[in-house]
């Protein structure tokens, strides 16, 4: 069986399961009736399922059979992060991805945030350098990572939260601003975000994440 018939079975069942309303827990018909239904062999469709368990949509119940899954947000995650590693993605579209979904997360979380979570996001704001060691420019790149990670998690949206692991290709030490004094800068941008979120100021946070984030725009 080749690719492309592998993946025209697997969206043929995606779209059964869809039309006729099935959610987490339901069972879909056997290997046996789904070739009878779409015409043609058992282990077709036992390829088009295996695509569709490898993706998360589907698993083996206890009782036989296969099942829909409840959404598995972790594989989603890792999914994503995954895809985003190994494939050549324009640097400039996923910074504007990355914008578009930190925008919506303030928007979920401005003037929201618990005086605990705004301590947790306080003692990670701090991103500053005073030298180039690689100690110093890892505790950077963790407090920069944690500080944009606690956004997403406080936004309390497990959907959000999947899409989180797409900052993950930034903090590899290549993107961030490389000199002592732009490190500065990243702190004061994540201070002035953290004390518009804390007032309310939801056109201040948001302007501040777009400038922040435009800084790793490539020839910007």
């Amino acid at each position: 069986m080749t690719r492309s018939e592998e993946d025209s079975i697997a969206e043929r069942i995606f779209h059964f399961i869809r039309e006729n309303h099935l959610s987490a827990g339901d069972k879909l018909p056997t290997e046996k009736e789904l070739a009878a239904m779409f015409n043609t062999s058992r282990v077709v469709i036992r390829e088009g399922l295996q695509g569709l368990k490898f993706l998360g949509i589907l698993e083996s119940s206890t009782r036989g059979g296969t099942v829909i899954r409840e959404v598995n947000f972790p594989l989603l995650s890792r999914s994503i992060q995954f895809q985003i590693a190994i494939n050549r993605v324009d640097w400039n579209q996923l910074t504007d991805a990355r914008l578009a979904i930190e925008l919506g997360v303030l928007d979920s979380i401005c003037g929201k945030l618990s005086e605990e979570q705004l301590n947790a996001l306080r003692k990670t704001a701090d991103c500053t350098r005073t030298g180039n060691t690689p100690e110093e420019l890892q505790h950077a790149i963790q407090q920069d990572k944690h500080f944009h990670h606690l956004l997403f998690e406080y936004s309390g949206n497990p959907i959000l939260l999947a899409y989180s692991q797409l900052l993950e290709c930034f903090f590899d030490g290549k993107r961030l601003p490389g000199k002592v004094d732009e490190s500065a800068a990243v702190t004061g941008d994540h201070l002035q975000i953290l004390s518009a979120l804390e007032t309310g100021n939801l056109e201040l946070a948001r302007g501040t994440m777009r400038r922040h984030l435009n800084k790793y725009k490539l020839n910007s």
